[in-house]
């Protein structure tokens, strides 16, 4: 039974806007309450989807403030929104180096992801685990529980286009005993059925349509009748 890696589906958490401000400031490790007016166009630009306005107003703050690394992870997301993988990756890093951070970790993982370096991407996912375990030792909230399991997914994913099948499945487990994710357990459902583990397999197909995902359904249609 042959199954394409175009079957696999992707959850990848960019837009930090959609959090609250305590949220991002913990992910970031930062105070984001400063009075920066660029930064604050260049987040309304973002959420109105003009990137490139964006960019140019997160230019401009940059100036103002060079020192706060979630600026880089903000405008390293509208690089990202516009392809820009590789401009992505060049302002995560320099995010991370001011101050280490599971978002920027994560989203750098992404951008290489979306870059075919796989390997380079698990070690960023690693990083971001590390850094969220810190967030999660100090207040173990269902929202950072969410965030790690997102990034578990992420990793798998890497992996299993490494074809490293059983080590995507460990770590879809780890993201759905964290937290329910419907498209965790549509990929593990394929990666246990390209292993030839169909019963299970099959399972967590139909799991995963249970919480919602259309698209499990189609897959049970096609590999488990």
């Amino acid at each position: 039974m042959k199954i394409i890696k175009k079957t696999l589906l992707f959850l990848f958490t960019i837009n930090s806007f959609a959090q609250t401000i305590k949220q991002e400031k913990d992910l970031l490790g930062v105070d984001m309450s400063f009075n920066n007016s660029y930064y604050n166009e260049g987040t309304n630009k973002y959420s109105f989807g003009d990137f490139s306005g964006a960019i140019l107003a997160f230019n401009k703050a940059i100036e103002i403030s060079p020192n706060e690394e979630y600026i880089y992870a903000n405008r390293a997301d509208a690089k990202f929104a516009l392809d820009d993988f590789r401009g992505a990756i060049l302002d995560y890093s320099i995010s991370i180096k001011i101050n280490a951070n599971s978002y920027s970790y994560n989203n750098r993982g992404i951008s290489k992801f979306k870059l075919n370096d796989y390997r380079g991407a698990i070690k960023d996912y690693d990083m971001a685990i590390i850094e969220i375990d810190k967030l999660i030792e100090e207040d173990p909230n269902d929202y950072y529980k969410s965030e790690k399991a997102k990034i578990q997914l992420n990793r798998g994913n890497a992996k299993f286009m490494l074809n490293d099948l059983t080590s995507a499945i460990n770590d879809y487990n780890l993201a759905v005993s964290e937290y329910e994710i419907d498209i965790a357990y549509f990929n593990m459902g394929i990666a246990k059925i390209k292993l030839n583990q169909k019963d299970s397999g099959c399972l967590d197909l139909s799991k995963s349509g249970e919480l919602g995902l259309e698209e499990a359904y189609k897959m049970i249609k096609k590999y488990c009748n």
